[in-house]
């Protein structure tokens, strides 16, 4: 189906607070919104990062950075950002997504240069394909640089563990941006389930890409005809909003979810607790030693996977008398959970055996612990 860009004044009708609960309560589900976290509400992360060079990087929670230079330099820098939008500019948003080059990059592009943002839809290849089914995109971006070009794109994954179908691509469309907030909505047919296999992890999805940056084969390969190679044009701000897909053809309006809702749905994916004070509590267990302790951590919400653990700043276990005693290794998971795990820190030899304890920050309201189950 043909791109529809429309452009102008960016308006709905109010709805009273009943009917808006109802709305949200009946459009809670995968066809009626495949996209989690589409309108950008949910930061766990943080709301700023600076040239993301690891393909798989988050800033919002469930949209991944990716890149792949072949050949291609970056601009000096590329900053990922929140932004808050002008009031009364955009129903039923309040935040939006930027990416800001401070150029365009080199002119030359490999065969498979690309820089994209893409969100996966669990499972959305077993519910959201097959034969004749469609699914529709629809959002609002602008750019600040002139003649830039966004590019989006579909692709159906099987999973892993066994033996797999190979990734199907759903060619998909560029579109032109322009200064001001547009609305863009594309259609794709989605390919058929018969006859394929999906993988024994249980981990299959529906991949939807964001384009910025394409070399014309990888561009070809995306979208089909023969596209011009697309670099970051210049600097300035590339803008999305209101991110948005549905089962069918037909333009559904946008419906965000309660906060809460989209925040326990980001958190099945990624779980992080921050410091929000100087000696902040992450968790309580019991020493098993005068040199470790064990920390049972619950994470409210059950998490995809087994979690994999990074962590930052300055953390602490408390001791029988009260005080803090830092700790100066790494924390590890050691018995791993959906549900929760425990962790195994270790100090000087200061602790009693059997004695409780907790894990506090130290005196470090930077600290934090990042639980990540995004699928891989």
């Amino acid at each position: 189906m043909a791109l529809t860009t429309i452009t102008g004044e960016i308006q709905a009708q109010p709805l009273n607070d009943n009917f808006s609960y109802l709305l949200n309560s009946i459009y809670e589900n995968m066809p009626r919104q495949a996209v989690i976290n589409g309108n950008f509400d949910i930061w766990q992360r943080g709301t700023s990062i600076t040239n993301p060079t690891a393909t798989g990087t988050f800033l919002t929670d469930k949209f991944g950075i990716a890149s792949a230079t072949d050949g291609w330099t970056f601009p000096a820098n590329i900053i990922h950002s929140r932004q808050e939008l002008t009031p009364g500019d955009m129903s039923n948003s309040y935040y939006f997504y930027r990416i800001n080059p401070d150029g365009a990059g080199s002119v030359v592009l490999g065969a498979t240069t690309s820089y994209c943002l893409y969100h996966r839809v669990e499972h959305g290849t077993r519910y959201l394909c097959g034969a004749n089914k469609k699914v529709t995109l629809n959002f609002y971006a602008k750019s600040s640089i002139t003649n830039k070009r966004l590019g989006m794109n579909l692709s159906q994954r099987y999973g892993s563990g066994g033996t797999p179908t190979s990734t199907e691509n759903l060619l998909g469309t560029i579109c032109n941006l322009t200064a001001n907030w547009t609305y863009h909505t594309y259609a794709w047919t989605t390919n058929t389930l018969t006859g394929k296999t999906f993988g024994t992890a249980n981990n299959d999805y529906l991949q939807l890409r964001f384009e910025y940056v394409w070399s014309s084969a990888y561009g070809t390969a995306q979208f089909g005809g023969t596209p011009t190679a697309e670099t970051f044009v210049g600097s300035g701000n590339i803008d999305i909003a209101q991110v948005q897909l549905c089962v069918g053809d037909t333009v559904l309006p946008f419906v965000p979810k309660r906060y809460q809702d989209e925040l326990n749905l980001c958190r099945r994916f990624n779980r992080r607790l921050t410091a929000n004070s100087a000696y902040y509590c992450f968790g309580t267990g019991q020493a098993i030693s005068t040199t470790a302790a064990k920390i049972f951590m619950p994470f409210g919400v059950q998490v995809r996977t087994t979690p994999t653990l990074s962590s930052s700043g300055t953390f602490c276990l408390t001791k029988s008398d009260g005080t803090y005693q830092q700790i100066t290794a790494a924390i590890t998971i050691d018995n791993t959970g959906i549900d929760g795990v425990w962790l195994t820190t270790t100090v000087s030899a200061v602790l009693t055996a059997g004695n409780a304890t907790s894990l506090n920050a130290m005196n470090d309201t930077t600290a934090y612990l990042n639980f990540d189950a995004e699928i891989s």
